[in-house]
């Protein structure tokens, strides 16, 4: 009878050691899918922000340069407006409501 007690105490604590071992990896997916979802959240809110704040930075450049009706090669660099820097040829940009125009001064 004691060797009984035995089995049936070391099936009891298996079953039990099991149980909260499957809690524990369940509660783990769960806290693992929980980071990736405000993770990926926090990105694409991010990405937004950014989107954003670009689009407002393009709006002032637009109107500076609306405003002063000219712009200078260093000018043109700093608003990306040339092909590449280092290119001797520069390509400009000319900004219309209603066309876009490549090399129009």
């Amino acid at each position: 009878m004691n060797k009984h007690k035995k089995n049936k105490i070391n099936k009891i604590l298996t079953i039990n050691l099991s149980a909260i071992f499957s809690v524990l990896l369940f509660l783990t997916y769960v806290y693992q899918v929980n980071v990736t979802t405000v993770n990926a959240s926090g990105a694409d809110l991010m990405k937004n922000e950014i989107s954003s704040k670009q689009s407002e930075i393009s709006k002032l450049e637009f109107n500076y340069i609306q405003k002063t009706r000219s712009i200078g090669i260093e000018s043109a660099s700093e608003f990306s407006l040339v092909k590449d820097a280092g290119n001797k040829e520069k390509v400009f940009v000319k900004r219309d409501i209603n066309k876009f125009s490549v090399n129009e001064r």
